[in-house]
């Protein structure tokens, strides 16, 4: 065969291959454009279905999950006294019909019709009872509920104060507190009202050898050129507890030494305590006295002798008591820098 026969028989080819490959770069495109565009249409097609969506109990969410075996909703708890808000969110199609949705609730033993999702509630004096909040909903007229939800929920006592619900190790793995490691992440909440808007507030830790009961405040790390300043936390607000209280959340934001400078402290309290922001060096320069022995080293020397004196500089009272004990696991402990303690001056 000549060449450019050759050359001629090729150019088709050519032409055909591209086309296959233009095609199929198109199917692929399609194909891609399906499964990215499935997720959100599915969402849209669940919320045309009549149903409740989600119900808060004193600011707190609930909503419908999957559940494994042998798992169950945790309870919303909420205090004994408080005057609480229930409210839902749904999706109706009733004004379609020129209608309106409807509810009937039943909370202790008791029902009520609503004309909206939204309803105040009296928790009773009862401590530790547990109840499922049965909300039935009625997407117009209809006699037949549409959907239910039921919001299960435990009674607390009423109470203000600290609270700590967990620790980490430095990779932010949870630690029982009977076997933490040398340095530990503490994670608490308070309970209070507080005067004023939350960004006027923090957090300050300390800690305690429990046998001398001297809080000592938490210093940030400390690196060449700084001055020492304490370990700080903002103050996170997450929910209500009826009219009068809320709950914030904090931690510390680097870990803790537990153990003391050597780890030979089998046991160490550790607390925190609410102050304003705008007092901090204030209350700082009233708890330590910082001295830099050398280039390397820092000496803290306590300024009170007991937690009585630091209730007087916080917030409400706000500090933790009794502190929280945590037992060192076995094992040496890790090279740090945290600056000694020596016994509080003496007047």
């Amino acid at each position: 065969m000549s060449e450019v026969g050759q050359q001629e028989e090729e150019t088709p080819r050519r032409k055909w291959g591209a086309s296959m490959g233009a095609v199929a770069l198109f199917l692929g495109l399609l194909v891609l454009m399906f499964y990215w565009l499935k997720p959100p249409t599915e969402a849209t097609k669940a919320f045309e279905v009549a149903k409740i969506t989600m119900a808060r109990l004193d600011e707190q969410p609930f909503m419908r999950m999957d559940l494994a075996p042998g798992e169950s909703y945790r309870p919303i708890d909420v205090m004994a006294g408080t005057e609480v808000m229930l409210e839902c969110q749904v999706v109706s199609q009733a004004a379609v019909r020129g209608q309106r949705p409807r509810f009937r609730l039943r909370a202790f033993g008791q029902e009520r019709e609503m004309p909206e999702c939204l309803a105040p509630l009296t928790i009773p004096e009862e401590i530790g009872r547990e109840e499922h909040l049965v909300i039935t909903f009625f997407d117009g007229d209809t006699p037949e509920a549409t959907d239910e939800l039921e919001v299960p929920m435990v009674i607390r006592g009423k109470s203000e104060g600290i609270e700590f619900h967990a620790l980490e190790d430095e990779r932010h793995q949870p630690v029982p507190a009977s076997a933490v490691p040398d340095q530990v992440f503490v994670y608490a909440r308070v309970i209070t009202r507080l005067p004023s808007d939350t960004r006027d507030y923090a957090a300050l830790f300390f800690t305690m050898d429990p046998t001398v009961g001297v809080p000592i405040l938490e210093l940030a790390p400390v690196h060449e050129g700084e001055a020492p300043r304490p370990l700080m936390s903002s103050l996170i607000r997450y929910r209500s507890y009826g009219k009068d209280l809320s709950s914030y959340a904090f931690w510390t934001p680097s870990p803790l030494r537990v153990g003391g400078r050597d780890g030979s402290r089998q046991v160490t309290d550790v607390g925190a305590f609410i102050v304003r922001k705008d007092q901090v060096s204030e209350i700082f320069s009233r708890l330590l006295k910082v001295e830099q022995t050398d280039a390397e080293t820092l000496t803290v020397t306590p300024l009170i002798s007991s937690l009585e004196e630091l209730k007087g500089m916080t917030v409400n009272g706000m500090v933790s008591r009794p502190p929280m004990h945590l037992l060192r696991a076995s094992g040496p402990a890790a090279e740090t820098a945290m600056p000694p303690a020596t016994p509080p001056a003496s007047e």
